[in-house]
């Protein structure tokens, strides 16, 4: 169902979304490399007894 919704958008509207993705794919790694905040987690996982 999806690829038919795909197939049905004009071919600029599908390439912009496209781009937009891969921008906002870029920024966010991008933002990460360079933030002074880790992403370590700090708090192990044995305290949630999730699965």
């Amino acid at each position: 169902m999806a690829e038919n919704l795909a197939e049905q958008r004009p071919f600029t509207q599908r390439v912009i979304v496209s781009l937009g993705k891969k921008i906002l794919r870029w920024s966010g790694e991008f933002e990460s490399r360079h933030s002074l905040i880790p992403s370590t987690p700090k708090i192990d996982n044995h305290y949630f007894p999730l699965g």
